[in-house]
């Protein structure tokens, strides 16, 4: 084959790599694989960069649910266990991405974090709610 030829075919090849690698790598994962496919999407990754990145979030997202399952822990000691988790995918993420690609992640990170606290106020506030709307027991005197 010509060197033309082989570029032209790799030139076609590494696009259908890399998107069978995130969607192989999130095979069975449900929310948490639609989540972090489109942050790839957002970030533009190279492939290069997207090999290192997926491991690194999928690892993350999968602590995390873990985090958030575990009905022995405290909303405290979560909330300590979810930011160290954090903290050491960043380590790792900011060696891989630029600064611009690190500061997307963080503000994607933001916003669901925002929208993480506004669905825990509804769910707190509808438990309210439907406490408040139990007609009260009989009166003892």
């Amino acid at each position: 084959m010509k060197p033309r030829s082989i570029a032209l075919a790799l030139a076609f090849c590494v696009p259908l790599v890399s998107t069978q690698l995130v969607s192989t790598l999130y095979t069975g994962q449900g929310r948490i694989g639609d989540a972090y496919r489109t942050v790839i999407r957002q970030l533009r990754l190279t492939p290069m960069q997207e090999r290192r990145v997926v491991p690194v979030l999928r690892a993350e997202a999968l602590k995390v649910q873990g985090i958030k399952d575990d009905q022995s822990l405290s909303k405290s000691q979560k909330l300590r266990r979810l930011r160290a988790v954090q903290n050491r995918s960043n380590r790792k993420l900011r060696v891989i991405l630029t600064r611009s690609q690190f500061q997307q992640l963080q503000a994607h990170r933001q916003v669901r974090a925002q929208l993480m606290r506004a669905a825990m106020q509804a769910q707190k506030s509808q438990g309210s709610a439907a406490r408040s709307a139990v007609p009260p027991g009989p009166q003892q005197k």
